[in-house]
């Protein structure tokens, strides 16, 4: 899998050697970074540089979540950074996975109800088993893109439903899938 990993520069030295731990187990499990996130690590660097290098630095951020297949955010220190990059992230529509130390969750990310958002406590001696359940778990929740050719009648009925439902077209058809899913489930299961 194609991973995004990062965490808020302003975290302490304990967060940053959990954060290097994370990294390297992220490769030990075989994913894949699309970034370097030590590059970001300095903290003085990142709050004194110059306007182009913190636009590049936006600009890395946005890409990296685009190409990447899953976010993983370490987010023990409080972090307006790490809530956008979270924001972001769940609007494409990439699973997410918070990694937090005991007794520092992201109380804010919390309230959020989204199948796509795990939250996980950690240890340096878990994180492991850890990283293996949350991308296991995070797998099941990437959407996949396919095309399908329809009839101008089917396009119009579709368009119709999803705009009288305010959904998306791509949601309408999820949702007939599913109801379709959940219909043969039932009957394999003799449910009512």
């Amino acid at each position: 899998m194609k991973i995004y990993f990062t965490t808020s520069a302003r975290g302490d030295e304990v967060i940053y050697s959990n954060s290097l731990n994370i990294y390297k187990k992220i490769n030990d499990l075989n994913h894949i970074h699309v970034d370097n996130f030590f590059e970001d690590m300095n903290v003085s660097k990142v709050y004194s540089d110059n306007y182009e290098d913190k636009k590049k630095r936006f600009i890395d951020a946005t890409k990296n979540i685009r190409d990447a297949e899953i976010i993983i955010l370490e987010v023990s220190t409080h972090s307006l950074s790490m809530g956008y990059l979270l924001k972001m992230a769940l609007e494409s529509g990439k699973p997410v996975i918070l990694l937090h130390t005991q007794n520092k969750p992201p109380a804010f990310a919390e309230g959020i109800d989204n199948s796509k958002l795990q939250i996980w406590e950690y240890s340096p001696e878990d994180i492991k088993f850890i990283l293996t359940d949350a991308i296991d778990a995070a797998k099941n929740e990437i959407d996949v893109r396919f095309n399908i050719l329809l009839t101008s009648e089917l396009y119009d009925y579709i368009n119709q439903q999803a705009k009288n439902s305010n959904i998306s077209k791509s949601a309408f058809i999820r949702d007939l899938i599913n109801n379709n899913k959940n219909k043969d489930l039932a009957a394999a299961y003799k449910i009512e």
